[in-house]
């Protein structure tokens, strides 16, 4: 039988783990955005951007959140979960302010798109068994805003 303390010590150890990611991917999240020239925002999301608008309520969080603009239209990168707490999957998600719809194409580009009115939000499968909470890397991330359409 498994002691009470070896299930704390994989516990505290799981939890060092996520720790330790996230707080990589938020140093590699404040390097991205300053090669953009984008401003780092942690867990705010842009004053003109928001989650509870429809189709967005199916985010249910935002963390690394990056923020600027290319070309003049207003982009807005983050991690976060598609569905509901507990039972979503991480999906790293690339808003996209196209009120005009310059996106027409936009699930080619990463295979799922959620739009709005003023808003295109772009986002691709889960990888790695859905132990790292983001899909896409930075280098990923900056390859993709350097070939959007805009």
């Amino acid at each position: 039988m498994i002691s009470i303390a070896v299930i704390s010590g994989v516990l505290v150890a799981a939890i060092a783990w996520v720790a330790l990611l996230l707080s990589m991917r938020g140093k590699r999240m404040r390097m991205l955005a300053s090669r953009l020239n984008f401003e780092y925002l942690d867990k705010n999301l842009p004053e003109r951007f928001s989650l509870s608008q429809p189709p967005f309520e199916k985010i249910t969080c935002a963390t690394g959140v990056i923020h600027g603009k290319r070309n003049g239209v207003d982009l807005c990168v983050f991690d976060g979960i598609l569905g509901n707490r507990g039972s979503g999957s991480y999906r790293t998600f690339i808003g996209v302010q196209d009120g005009q719809m310059r996106l027409s194409n936009a699930t080619e580009m990463l295979g799922h798109a959620l739009q709005s009115a003023e808003w295109t939000i772009l986002y691709g499968n889960q990888k790695n068994l859905g132990l790292i909470p983001w899909s896409m890397n930075t280098r990923e991330i900056e390859k993709l805003i350097s070939t959007l359409p805009l």
